[in-house]
């Protein structure tokens, strides 16, 4: 899906749906590009999309004077992975287990989530009582920038949250310590430190979002996808196997979601302010 968000930025409307492609690849982004006359082209500006390197590819070559940026919705995602990954590494180094009821770590792991001005005083009681030692002051750090990440894109001055923004991003860049590996690989690619830009943290090196899958243990087939019930749970749907229809619904329905947001028709879920020079949006 493609969108307008010129009416966003200018404060004129909600956003345009321009168009929808099958198929998701470098080449069914750039075709549709090429096939826009040269001035429509030349009024790009900006770029949002996730984190799929074909979007980014097929508009370096075809817009080379935009700028190519990671949309918030996928920002504050890859932060909340980041912050997910950490809370399992260090819930395996403590307990040598995944998390169980009843144990901090897996207790706290909505609430880790929750935006820090959204807190309860009960969530508020449960995370001091997290962070009251030193055992999990790694995941703190990690949520600690989570929250900041947050707090830029909610801030209602944009000016004001651009540099937050940008401060979160230089200290992912130059003081991240080697013990915080989820933070180490969030932040900019070495070749990009200098350019001190928000909304170019890079994804993970194989562009795929992480899933709590990975916690299994080594004797578990590991399946690259959201966790799901157990065959016998489910009901056939069209002699679809059950893995296959359950993925491809749960892929519908985040792009439909992911529209309806952008298009203004739908809730925010970290209540996130859309940057400004804001042109294209992929989704």
């Amino acid at each position: 899906m493609i969108i307008d968000l010129t009416p966003v930025r200018d404060g004129t409307g909600p956003s345009r749906l321009l168009d929808v492609v099958e198929g998701r690849s470098k080449k069914a982004f750039k075709d549709w590009l090429a096939e826009r006359d040269q001035a429509w082209r030349d009024g790009i500006e900006v770029v949002a999309m996730d984190g799929f390197a074909g979007f980014k590819t097929a508009t370096t070559e075809e817009l080379p004077d935009a700028v190519t940026v990671m949309d918030p919705f996928h920002v504050i995602r890859l932060a909340g992975d980041a912050l997910d990954e950490c809370r399992r590494r260090v819930q395996q180094e403590l307990h040598g287990h995944r998390g169980r009821k009843g144990e901090p770590l897996y207790t706290a792991r909505r609430t880790l989530h929750t935006g820090a001005d959204l807190l309860t005083d009960r969530q508020h009681e449960r995370l001091d009582k997290l962070f009251a030692g030193d055992r999990h002051v790694q995941v703190e750090c990690t949520w600690g920038i989570y929250q900041r990440m947050i707090s830029a894109y909610r801030h209602p001055d944009r000016a004001a949250g651009r540099v937050e923004m940008s401060s979160v991003i230089d200290a992912l860049a130059d003081s991240v310590p080697e013990a915080l590996v989820e933070l180490r690989k969030l932040g900019p690619h070495p070749d990009q430190t200098r350019l001190r830009r928000p909304g170019l943290l890079r994804p993970a090196a194989h562009g795929q979002r992480t899933y709590r899958s990975r916690e299994r243990s080594p004797r578990a087939p590991a399946w690259p996808g959201p966790r799901l019930p157990q065959p016998h749970q489910l009901h056939s749907l069209c002699g679809i196997p059950h893995k296959l229809w359950y993925v491809d619904l749960g892929v519908m329905l985040t792009d439909v979601v992911g529209c309806l947001f952008q298009c203004g028709l739908g809730p925010d879920p970290v209540n996130i302010t859309m940057n400004a020079r804001v042109g294209v949006r992929l989704i």
